[in-house]
């Protein structure tokens, strides 16, 4: 037993010896204290922003010139005069770290990229509020990423996005301008957007999807051209979602696509679209003009229109004012007019008008499949087949009661 208690000391012994070589001796060495651990650049290999490593000028309170990460280590409150943050070099990465860059009377806008050519910048993770023009505008970048932002009280639009660039996870609220605008080729994704004057504006080959967008003074989703997909738009106060020029430019917008989309109380068009569009699978309420409007050229399939429930019958259901288009399997309630097609050489088929003063008002010269109705006022049919006995069982037929 002694034996085995002396045998168990001395191992003990041992081990703490050799963990004593290992660490070092008790007693420090002669001379000046010296850092042995990593420098402060090897725990946070990132640049704070501040007056030392990002200074000002005349038009911005910091400046980030060199390519490289950096972040901010508190709220940073504007001045008059200036904007917040100048962007002035591509490779940037911007981390707000959940701090906030806060406008005042009279400044500038909060995060701007200021020069040309640049690309690979990145802004995340805080809020922008109260500045005077644009609160994120990154227009003359290319492939900018801002993402989990959220922006609010801004003199002009919220966030502005140059070529081929990124908007993710960002809300905006009560911006004078568009929520978020945008050049081509940019994607907007899970946004939320209310208050603004247009909620998303774009131009050509958009993909936005997933947002949602409410109580704006004109359009909810107003792109030229590109795909809008899964988007919520209620109480607006022109198209709710539109892909089209703005009003008064005077020429049309070609291709998009609008599908599986949730337009209520659009108080001019819940969808309006111009030539070579497809819109399908959407849920649309109005309560004044038209649910789905086209020119030409477009396929409108598989939507439900309803008129909304406030005391007088919107215009039409679905309306086209150009040929060439393909309307079928449609649900349509309680409109003036069901469905509307005012020239030549569209095709009509599958649809289904309820409610409705006249459920069906087709030019001639159409391909229209045999309407069956009884009990309404019916318009007349002018097209290369109308009319068919109730019931008829004609799965083209186009439907009224």
């Amino acid at each position: 037993m002694n034996a085995r208690l002396i045998g168990i000391a001395c191992a003990i012994v041992a081990s703490a010896s050799h963990a004593a070589a290992q660490l070092g001796g008790l007693n420090p060495p002669a001379g000046p204290i010296q850092n042995t651990g990593p420098d402060l650049g090897q725990v946070e290999p990132r640049i704070p922003v501040g007056p030392g490593t990002t200074p000002g000028g005349s038009f911005s309170q910091f400046t980030i010139s060199q390519p490289g990460s950096y972040y901010l280590t508190g709220d940073l409150v504007g001045v008059s005069g200036r904007s917040g943050i100048f962007i002035e070099s591509s490779g940037v990465s911007l981390d707000l770290n959940g701090f906030e860059v806060r406008g005042v009377s009279g400044s500038g806008s909060g995060i701007v990229i200021s020069g040309f050519g640049i690309d690979n910048v990145r802004i995340f993770n805080g809020g922008v509020r109260g500045w005077g023009q644009t609160s994120v505008s990154t227009f003359n970048g290319t492939g900018v990423i801002v993402r989990d932002l959220t922006v609010s009280d801004g003199g002009r639009d919220g966030i502005g996005l140059g070529l081929r660039s990124l908007a993710e996870s960002c809300t905006v609220n009560n911006c004078a301008g568009d929520g978020i605008s945008s050049n081509d080729s940019s994607a907007i994704l899970r946004c939320v957007i209310q208050q603004c004057e247009t909620g998303i504006s774009g131009s050509n080959g958009m993909l936005v999807k997933d947002c949602k967008v409410s109580f704006c003074d004109e359009d909810g989703i107003r792109v030229i051209s590109g795909t809008v997909d899964s988007c919520d738009v209620g109480n607006v106060d022109r198209d709710g979602i539109a892909l089209k020029f703005d009003d008064g430019v005077g020429i049309t917008a070609d291709g998009g696509v609008v599908r599986n989309c949730n337009v209520d109380l659009a108080r001019r068009h819940g969808i309006n679209v111009e030539n070579d569009a497809l819109v399908e699978n959407n849920l649309v309420t109005v309560p004044v003009v038209d649910g789905i409007r086209c020119i030409s050229e477009c396929r409108i399939r598989g939507n439900t229109i309803q008129a909304a429930d406030s005391g007088a019958r919107p215009a039409n259901g679905i309306r086209a004012t150009g040929g060439g288009n393909f309307i079928e399997n449609n649900h349509i309630g309680g409109f003036t007019t069901g469905l509307r097609v005012d020239v030549a050489r569209s095709a009509i088929f599958g649809n289904i008008s309820s409610g409705a003063l006249t459920a069906y008002n087709i030019a001639a010269s159409n391909v229209v499949g045999p309407v069956s109705f009884g009990g309404i006022n019916f318009g007349p049919i002018n097209g290369t087949s109308g009319g068919a006995p109730q019931g008829g069982g004609d799965p083209r037929a186009n439907l009224a009661f």
